[in-house]
């Protein structure tokens, strides 16, 4: 992905690539144009996908097959394997992961900076347009109140009779309504709108490249698949189906018996129900902008992180010790030195490697269903590096790999504190313009 080596368990890379290439042997076969993408997504054009029931026993003997080393499936081939029976082993595999690929301390980051301000201007938006035509229900209902009959009477004038009525016709209210009091007046600008999504997709893509190596490689390469399954009518499955299937053993995992509400819940007093909605919001919101989102999610352009923010990363950072963003540090985006692009030794390393992730416990606890690792080498050029990776690299060999991780991480950290503190300027001046004027 983006021209760089991931890590991906087997099972997951079988299922999807399978997926995807279902329909491909038959593409040179099609003439008409407007079947290109019903034929080359044919695996993903399935009515009831994800939904349909597997063979059961196969279903069994798959699993069984990905769970046996030391291959682990490596040489397996889903080419004859029915659809149903590939959707359902993939389900398998993300529903009993031991933990959520999304590392739970960036679930409420996620939510309260990127997700619940969409939200909420959804909402404002919801009720503007029901208030909208709420008005324009009265304004029509006063208009045929006040419109003259298509009849015409005649009465004989009386001489110096005072008139009984007003002889014109009312003017519409519509024509009167104060500027202030429409639609038009406390909503936010479209720049301001634009410029709040800017800062949520540069704060969730940071959230993302904070995520241990091997989470993020596997959540992305599932999310760019997953927006392409309501491509197609005929899966009759749209984005919010994916999410309700999908949201909780991504981003939020599973409940422990009898302390699920205590491990899931806030200060708000949330349960797991209730994150689990969230969860399939906040999925839902990731999938909806994941072409934006993805974009430049594994370079080291930190210009289009930024977005216009006015970020800058200094030359020099401080040296004293900041608290952990994830569990595991040492294996986060920003722990490598030029994004992905690993040096020599890391990549003869990885070529030799059997198995690092499982399907019951994402960090190779040696447990039940395990998939080793696909890897491909598709390093970029030299000349792809940037400036500061050039300048990092070069400093490297005089530093030592803590400092040169603490360094990283100190950005990172600088760089959400700014997006934040900017995020919160942007939303108090939306509160002043949406305030009703007293």
């Amino acid at each position: 992905m983006a021209g760089f080596q991931h890590d991906l368990p087997i099972v997951v890379y079988a299922c999807v690539e399978e997926l995807y290439r279902t329909g491909a042997s038959t593409q040179e076969k099609v003439i008409c144009a407007l079947l290109f993408i019903q034929t080359f997504f044919a695996g993903m054009t399935v009515p009831g996908l994800f939904r349909t029931p597997p063979d059961r026993k196969r279903h069994n003997e798959l699993i069984d097959l990905f769970d046996t080393g030391p291959s682990f499936g490596r040489n397996l081939s889903l080419a004859t394997e029915s659809t149903p029976d590939i959707c359902a082993l993939l389900r398998s595999y993300i529903d009993r992961l031991p933990s959520p690929i999304w590392h739970e301390s960036l679930f409420d980051a996620m939510w309260i900076l990127c997700v619940l301000p969409s939200k909420q201007c959804e909402s404002l938006l919801v009720q503007e347009s029901e208030h909208e035509v709420n008005v324009n229900a009265r304004e029509r209902k006063k208009t045929k109140q006040t419109r003259p009959t298509s009849l015409i009477f005649f009465k004989k004038t009386v001489p110096d009779a005072k008139p009984t009525g007003d002889m014109h016709r009312t003017r519409s209210s519509s024509l009167n309504t104060n500027f202030s009091s429409s639609t038009l007046g406390p909503t936010a600008s479209p720049e301001d709108g634009l410029s709040r999504e800017r800062l949520q997709l540069a704060v969730s893509r940071i959230l993302f490249r904070l995520l241990p190596r091997t989470n993020l490689a596997l959540l992305a390469y599932l999310c760019a698949f997953f927006t392409q399954l309501p491509l197609s009518p005929q899966n009759q499955l749209g984005i919010e189906d994916v999410a309700r299937l999908f949201a909780a053993p991504l981003f939020l995992g599973k409940p422990h018996s009898g302390v699920g509400e205590v491990r899931h819940g806030t200060a708000t007093g949330a349960t797991w129900a209730v994150r689990k909605e969230e969860a399939c919001t906040m999925m839902v919101w990731i999938l909806r902008r994941w072409a934006h989102i993805s974009d430049g999610l594994f370079e080291l352009d930190r210009s289009n992180d930024a977005d216009g923010c006015g970020s800058v990363v200094e030359d020099t950072v401080a040296q004293d010790d900041c608290a952990s963003a994830t569990s595991s540090d040492s294996e986060s985006v920003y722990s490598l030195l030029s994004m992905y692009a690993w040096p020599e030794a890391d990549i003869r390393a990885h070529d030799e490697t059997d198995t690092l992730l499982d399907a019951h416990d994402l960090n190779s606890n040696g447990q039940s269903i395990s998939a080793s690792v696909l890897t491909a080498d598709m390093r970029p050029p030299p000349a792809q590096k940037s400036a500061l990776v050039q300048q990092m690299e070069s400093a490297s060999s005089c530093m030592h790999p803590d400092v040169d991780f603490l360094t990283w991480k100190r950005v990172v950290e600088k760089d959400i504190d700014e997006l934040r503190n900017a995020l919160v300027d942007v939303r108090a001046r939306l509160d002043q313009k949406t305030s009703p004027a007293t």
